[in-house]
C-alpha cells in the first residue's frame, strides 16, 4: 500500500482524537492489526501516536524494517535491552 495512504489515515485519526472532547490525544496502539493500518509497519512492536508524532517501540530484529517504514516524524525506540534502557 502507497505511504500516502498510511499519511492519510493518519491525518483522520488524529483530526478525530483532537477535535473530541472525549477522545485521548495520545494513543498507545498494541494490536499488530492496528499498527499496520495506521504506520504500514508489519513487524511487532507498540505503537504510541501523539499528534503528528508517532514512537515505535520495538526490538533490533525489526529495526530495520522500521527505518524503511515508518515516516521521518517518527522515533524509533529499541528495546533490545529491556524498556528501562531505552528510555
Amino acid at each position: 500500500m502507497p505511504k500516502e495512504e498510511y499519511a492519510s489515515r493518519r491525518v483522520s485519526n488524529r483530526k478525530l482524537r483532537y477535535n473530541s472532547p472525549v477522545l485521548p490525544k495520545t494513543i498507545l496502539v498494541t494490536n499488530k492489526s492496528n499498527i499496520l493500518y495506521l504506520s504500514g509497519f508489519s513487524g511487532s512492536g507498540y505503537l504510541v501516536m501523539k499528534g503528528k508524532k508517532g514512537f515505535l517501540f520495538t526490538d533490533s530484529r525489526y529495526r530495520i524494517l522500521a527505518e524503511k517504514t515508518l515516516p521521518r516524524n517518527f522515533k524509533i525506540i529499541d528495546t533490545t535491552d529491556g524498556f528501562e534502557d531505552a528510555w
